[in-house]
C-alpha cells in the first residue's frame, strides 16, 4: 500500500513538473540563453559547449511539443464551455457526485449545438478533492464550478513559477 502511495505521489509530481516545464518553456529558454549559458561560458568555458548542446537538443524536442499542446488546448477551448460538479449527501459516509460537462458540438451541417454530458457516482467524502472540500463536506447539497477552480489553480501556479524564475534570474 505504501509503495502505491509513493508511486502515486511521484507520478503526480512528475506530471506537475512536466506541465510546469511545458507551460513555462519560453521563460526557461530565455533564462538559459540570457543567464545560464553566458555564466558557463565565463566560468566553465570547456563545459559550455556540452551544456549548450544539451540545451539546444532539449529545446528542439520541447518547442514543437509546447506548440502542439498550446494549439490543441486552443482547439479544445473552442468547444469546451465548462464543468460543474454537484455533490449531494446520501449518508454520513456517502456523497453522490454528479459531474456536468458543458460543450459546444459542431454538427456536419456547420451549426453549433450546446450539449451536456452528465456522469454520476457515489463517493466517500474522503475522496472529495481538497480544493473543494470546504464547499462540500458538512453540507447536504453543494455545487462547485471546477472550470473556475482549475483556472484559479493555474493562475496561482503561473504566479508562483514566474516568481521562482524571476528569483533564479536575479542570481
Amino acid at each position: 500500500m505504501l509503495v502505491r502511495v509513493i508511486v502515486g505521489i511521484a507520478a503526480i509530481l512528475a506530471i506537475g513538473g512536466i506541465a510546469a516545464l511545458l507551460k513555462f518553456w519560453n521563460n526557461i529558454a530565455d533564462w538559459m540563453i540570457g543567464s545560464v549559458l553566458p555564466w558557463f561560458q565565463e566560468n566553465f568555458p570547456k563545459l559550455e559547449p556540452v551544456v549548450n548542446g544539451a540545451f539546444r537538443k532539449i529545446d528542439s524536442l520541447l518547442t514543437p511539443l509546447v506548440k502542439k499542446l498550446r494549439d490543441d488546448w486552443a482547439t479544445l477551448r473552442q468547444w469546451f464551455i465548462g464543468q460543474l460538479v454537484f455533490f449531494e449527501k446520501e449518508t454520513a459516509n456517502v456523497y453522490v457526485q454528479t459531474v456536468c460537462t458543458y460543450f459546444r458540438k459542431f454538427l456536419d451541417s456547420g451549426e453549433e449545438k450546446d450539449e451536456v454530458i452528465e456522469t454520476r457516482r457515489k463517493i466517500d467524502p474522503i475522496n472529495i478533492p481538497s480544493e473543494f472540500r470546504a464547499e462540500v463536506v458538512g453540507y447536504d447539497r453543494s455545487k462547485v464550478n471546477t472550470t473556475e477552480q482549475v483556472e484559479k489553480i493555474h493562475e496561482k501556479m503561473d504566479e508562483e513559477i514566474s516568481e521562482e524564475i524571476s528569483k533564479e534570474m536575479e542570481i
